[in-house]
């Protein structure tokens, strides 16, 4: 791709002398090749290869946040094939915040009612949110796309790569500015304690929360709304705080089934002579799958091995021990970097059980290309009964995107509740779109937050509002509710109804 000029003209004068601070902090190594005089030209007319993300923070957002526009703007083409032209990205900058706008916000359609709701000055004001999330790294465009009242709880630092949390926020900033966002931090690998460490925090600060928005989870575990996790958030929202969860992206990485062994060699059988899963895998990729059955949480006593096999014949084993000692979970992990391209396999081999009634659930890294089990694909926390989980539709289409898991829960409880946009823009991942149930469980939060503000004091209960935004969804599947898009598009339209 060639190198894009370009052009930003300056409205003021004295705008001039922070564009000369832009153009010693505007990635010249990277962007720019000028040197010694010609430096100072890096903000006026720099040139950014492939145009990186970070080199397009730095120099667009600084003259942004002035109230600059931009002219014949050049276009460059998205990860996705999709030409666009780079204003599209920006609007001027009224305030500090919003700089870039996610598409959910274009007042032109206003699909989801959020521009009307903001003509009705509702903004989440006296609302508050707690995000927890493990990536918070913020540069200065960032810190400008968040909301005005912004407490940061996290303790660890973070690194340019690590954006999630933040591109999180910026969308419920899009939605609700004037909300009072908690940030918390997911200090270790997300794991089921590291969740129950921060519900205690959230537990212990001296205002309730209003809405948990969290856009993480975890592989392992019941599957059935019985984990420990289930029950310390059950407790918080027996207090009135509503859990929002991203529905996690195993539609299209997932099995489930029963141990089969007709030929009693000890192998699990996917079909009839079949014992292993295929799926394909380029080198360098890290491969993970996590397995989990139904036994005693916290004393095994069916023991399963789990291996990932490369083409060449090598492999990951994960074996733990399941011998009903207390702390013995019915869960392995295998990992593995793909040494070569090709097509990988996974396979579950008894060491010690009675085979009889045991239920696997498989979560993968890649897509499987065989075997593949949509249903029953959520994750563990957005599989509890108290939260609410969000499924992803594509923006432009508002189609179900494959990934997006589907229920039931293995309880038989429909999921997800809602569906909310994916495949937006954000400050963090420019040039790339933010993909994924992470982005669009925000979303929600973010509207629930709207909901609150205009029924907090009306003597409806927080559950009583909650059940407004599922009433008032958009049914995009088949009548009713059901397990892809649960009650449907998450919207505020209702707002100026009601």
């Amino acid at each position: 791709m060639k190198p894009i000029q370009i052009k930003i003209c300056l409205k003021k004068t004295l705008f001039l002398i922070a564009v000369m601070t832009v153009a010693v902090l505007c990635i010249m190594d990277a962007a720019c090749e000028s040197t010694g005089n010609q430096r100072s030209q890096c903000a006026i007319e720099g040139s950014i290869q492939d145009a990186p993300g970070e080199a397009m923070r730095i120099a667009f957002g600084d003259a942004l946040a002035g109230g600059c526009e931009l002219q014949d703007a050049p276009v460059y083409i998205t990860p996705n094939g999709k030409s666009k032209a780079v204003a599209d990205y920006f609007q001027p900058a009224r305030s500090r915040s919003n700089v870039i706008k996610s598409e959910p916000i274009n007042c032109t359609q206003d699909s989801l009612g959020i521009c009307k709701a903001h003509e009705m000055n509702l903004s989440g004001e006296g609302v508050s949110i707690a995000l927890i999330d493990s990536e918070f790294y913020m540069d200065r465009l960032a810190e400008r796309e968040m909301p005005r009242k912004m407490i940061k709880l996290y303790k660890a630092s973070y690194s340019q790569a690590e954006r999630h949390g933040t591109a999180c926020a910026e969308l419920i900033a899009d939605i609700a500015p004037n909300v009072t966002l908690y940030l918390f931090g997911l200090e270790g690998a997300a794991s089921e304690e590291d969740f129950l460490e921060v519900i205690q925090e959230i537990s212990k600060l001296d205002r309730k929360i209003d809405i948990v928005s969290c856009s993480s989870d975890f592989d392992v575990g019941l599957f059935d709304g019985e984990d420990k996790i289930c029950k310390a958030i059950s407790n918080l929202t027996a207090r009135g705080t509503i859990w929002i969860n991203s529905a996690g992206s195993g539609g299209q990485s997932h099995w489930s089934g029963q141990f089969q062994d007709a030929d009693e060699d000890d192998f699990n059988e996917f079909a009839v002579d079949d014992e292993t899963i295929e799926f394909a895998a380029e080198r360098g990729d890290l491969i993970t799958a996590t397995l989990s059955w139904n036994d005693s949480s916290s004393r095994a006593v069916n023991d399963f091995d789990l291996y990932i096999i490369a083409p060449d014949g090598s492999s990951a084993v994960s074996r733990y021990d399941q011998k009903g000692i207390y702390g013995q979970r019915p869960v392995e992990f295998a990992w593995k970097v793909a040494n070569v391209n090709g097509n990988y396999s996974i396979k579950i081999k008894k060491y010690k059980s009675s085979g009889s009634n045991v239920t696997f659930q498989l979560l993968t890294s890649h897509d499987l290309g065989e075997h593949n089990v949509e249903s029953c694909s959520l994750a563990i926390i957005a599989s509890c009964p108290d939260v609410i989980a969000v499924g992803a539709v594509d923006w432009a289409t508002m189609q179900i995107e494959s990934f997006s898991p589907r229920g039931p829960t293995i309880d038989g409880r429909i999921k997800p509740d809602l569906v909310a946009p994916t495949n937006v823009t954000t400050s963090s991942y420019l040039p790339d779109m933010f993909n994924g149930t992470s982005s669009s469980a925000p979303y929600v939060a973010a509207m629930m937050a709207l909901v609150m503000e205009k029924y907090g004091k009306s003597g409806m209960t927080d559950r009583d509002m909650l059940q407004l935004l599922l009433d008032n969804a958009l049914d995009l599947g088949p009548p009713g509710v059901d397990n892809t898009y649960g009650y449907g598009l998450a919207n505020v339209k209702f707002l100026n109804k009601l």
